[in-house]
């Protein structure tokens, strides 16, 4: 079975050690330890990390992410996630909008 190092995975990802080492300690990832006492990691977390910074990027929290989206057990539970997500980033949005309107008549 292939293992990967942190220093591998993070290359592979083009992140640093540290996201990973944190990913870990938040429980989202769960490393092995070689012979040698270092951390690694399999396929399986190859892919699991895959899962968390796809989802990262559609802005769930790691706290979303560790308590829900990876515990998804059907697509309808997880596209039931991703309508709420959607709309609270919609709500985003239109505050941000707000906030911008304010700022117009600020400057004006």
């Amino acid at each position: 079975m292939e293992e990967y190092s942190t220093g591998q995975l993070a290359k592979m990802f083009g992140i640093s050690v540290r996201t990973i080492q944190y990913y870990d300690k938040q429980g989202l990832l769960k490393a092995d330890f070689g012979a040698n006492g270092h951390r690694v990691y399999k396929k399986n977390d190859v892919l699991r990390l895959q899962q968390i910074l796809f989802l990262k990027s559609f802005g769930f929290s790691l706290t979303e992410i560790r308590d829900r989206l990876l515990n998804i057990e059907s697509p309808t539970n997880l596209k039931k996630l991703f309508e709420q997500q959607k709309l609270a980033l919609h709500k985003k949005i239109e505050d941000l909008q707000d906030v911008i309107s304010v700022m117009d008549k600020t400057i004006e």
